[in-house]
């Protein structure tokens, strides 16, 4: 039996790619917008069960959970955060540079 998991797939600036590979993340070229890189990060139920208590999502940004997914400096180059829940909902977070 596969237990439920939430898809975060994380674009990221492709400006850091080398601290990526630092990290020795995996990550793919977005198919969408190809000066972004993606890295999909998977959680169980109690995963985000953490997740959702330790960040307030009225004040979330894909910066935010970039950071506490990846790592601070990381969080920096996060352009958009896409969740994709057991469900099937799909949730987007996408940061706007004013």
């Amino acid at each position: 039996m596969t237990l439920p998991t939430y898809n975060f797939f994380i674009q990221l600036d492709m400006y850091c790619q080398e601290l990526l590979d630092a990290c020795g993340l995996d990550y793919i070229q977005s198919e969408v917008d190809r000066t972004k890189n993606e890295v999909c990060i998977v959680l169980d139920k109690e995963e985000y069960a953490e997740l959702i208590s330790d960040l307030d999502f009225n004040n979330c940004s894909a910066q935010k959970i970039c950071s506490y997914l990846l790592n601070p400096e990381l969080g920096e180059y996060a352009t958009k955060v896409t969740v994709e829940e057991p469900s099937g909902d799909i949730v987007f977070l996408k940061s706007i540079k004013k």
